[in-house]
């Protein structure tokens, strides 16, 4: 590889810089793509479960859902588009008593991130546990923590060879908020407001040609805002539609970019990373479809 690279240097510029590109670790924010996309899906289902396919036993709830969707991170000057895809599923219990529930959970994901020189695949095993308190005084307060473990796999090609990388992300992250819920007739509107801390550790790394990586932990924290409107009860030819639309704003008042040490042959370089916009709008649509009491489809 390395005497491939020194003739590229000597020859063609152009292919030489496209090859280097491809060796190095990527300054795209993949971790912390990665890391969202695990916290608030399974955030999501934790805190919401009477969304999710729910079957009540005594004061007990055991609930499963499927997952999946992808996205595309668009390249600017110092990385390559990524296109993302991923599926996965979680199943979950919990237990109310009064105005409290306590439950937990388990998710599988897998991600495929893919660039024009490299791909990376990243099967995440998670898990979670939330409490939440419905007070007397239409207040919710809701929280929870969360641990992910990701296998990442990445081949890359650099200059005709093909580069293998394997490591292991540990995800944790933390979340607390408080609502108000107000219901009118059949109508529920919920404002939200609350606060999330999230650490992603990378353990070192080497890759097939020789070199040692190494990236430090990456510390966000995120203030959020958002509004439930939800409809109950509506009636569709003998069929029940609950719609639910879920608008709201984030802002990372904490955002880390990666930054990875690199050792090779005694030599040593740094790829400072870059970290996604602090700002993010969010927007969700639920329509669930209740058959039976015990059959039901939601999107």
């Amino acid at each position: 590889v390395y005497n491939r690279m020194y003739e590229l240097f000597q020859t063609d510029a152009y292919e030489y810089i496209h090859a280097l590109s491809a060796l190095a670790p990527s300054p795209a924010p993949l971790l912390q793509m990665l890391a969202t996309s695990y916290t608030s899906r399974l955030g999501t289902l934790l805190m919401d479960t009477d969304d999710a396919t729910a079957y009540s036993v005594g004061r007990g709830k055991i609930w499963a859902s499927g997952i999946g969707g992808g996205g595309h991170l668009g390249g600017n000057a110092h990385y390559a588009d990524f296109d993302r895809y991923g599926f996965g599923g979680a199943v979950g219990t919990e237990y109310s008593y009064a105005d409290f529930t306590l439950g937990a959970s388990y998710m599988y994901q897998y991600d495929r991130l893919k660039s024009w020189s490299r791909t990376l695949h990243t099967p995440t095993h998670g898990g979670g546990i939330y409490i939440r308190y419905d007070t007397p005084y239409n207040l919710v307060l809701r929280g929870t923590g969360m641990m992910f473990y990701t296998d990442v796999h990445e081949t890359k090609n650099a200059a005709g060879f093909g580069i293998d990388n394997n490591s292991d992300v540990y995800t944790y992250s933390g979340l607390a908020d408080i609502g108000y819920r107000i219901s009118e007739l059949d109508w529920n509107f919920t404002p939200r407001i609350g606060a999330q801390y999230t650490i992603v550790h990378r353990d070192n790394s080497i890759d097939s040609v020789g070199q040692e990586i190494a990236s430090r932990d990456l510390h966000f924290l995120t203030a959020y805002t958002g509004l439930t409107v939800a409809r109950y009860n509506f009636m569709m030819g003998g069929i029940t539609i609950n719609p639910e639309f879920i608008i709201g704003a984030s802002y990372d008042l904490r955002s880390d970019a990666d930054m990875y040490n690199v050792s090779v042959n005694d030599i040593s370089y740094i790829i400072s990373g870059r970290a996604l916009p602090r700002w993010a709008l969010n927007s969700e649509l639920k329509l669930r479809a209740e058959f039976n009491p015990v059959s039901e489809l939601e999107f």
